[in-house]
């Protein structure tokens, strides 16, 4: 136990605080860790994710549940087929998902291969397009999963407030874990295509 006896002696002082500072840096440590391993842990349902689409949304409920946050979009487009883009939307109102579609899909699609990082953006096209479509945000997370050939996807979340350093780390583990999944999904769809050739 660290305590101190009268008089104060100035070095066990030091020692002491060292001591505390050092307990309480592996403490925030050991949740910061806890907080990573469950994250990875959670991320393994997107091995059962054989569709695109499900890849996702899937990845998308997953780094909501990372971050805290209740509001996300999921964009994906395929190249091979420039009709088939996919929105996924969590916690909007209606009338918030209507113009969002509407912005994010019709409107003014994204570039979805511009962004090759995870990052938290104060500015740029993504956070101009939900504050278009009325979504009150000062910064989002912005995470790419692309895929290994025609797929390419963005999973954004608008964030409240400072992000903390181990958000960055989360999103990046789910991200690995979705591009893992949609490189999966991609090789299934491949395989059910050459199945129906005769």
């Amino acid at each position: 136990s660290d305590y101190l006896l009268k008089p104060v002696v100035w070095e066990e002082l030091a020692l002491v605080l060292e001591r505390v500072l050092l307990r309480r840096r592996l403490v925030e440590e050991n949740a910061r860790l806890r907080e990573s391993l469950a994250t990875v842990e959670s991320c393994r349902v997107l091995a059962a994710c054989l569709e695109v689409g499900d890849v996702y949304s899937v990845a998308l409920d997953l780094l909501l549940r990372s971050t805290g946050e209740a509001r996300g979009v999921a964009l994906f487009q395929r190249s091979s087929a420039p009709l088939s883009d996919g929105l996924e939307l969590r916690g909007f109102r209606d009338d918030e998902a209507q113009r969002l579609r509407r912005t994010l899909v019709h409107e003014k699609p994204i570039d979805l291969r511009g962004l090759d990082r995870i990052e938290v953006l104060g500015a740029g096209p993504v956070l101009d397009a939900l504050c278009r479509a009325g979504v009150d945000a000062e910064a989002i997370l912005a995470v790419p999963v692309p895929g290994e050939e025609v797929e390419a996807g963005l999973l954004v979340v608008p964030l409240r407030g400072r992000p903390e350093p181990a958000l960055l780390e989360r999103a990046g583990a789910v991200a690995a874990h979705a591009a893992v999944a949609l490189r999966n999904a991609e090789r299934y769809e491949r395989a059910k295509e050459r199945a129906k050739e005769p």
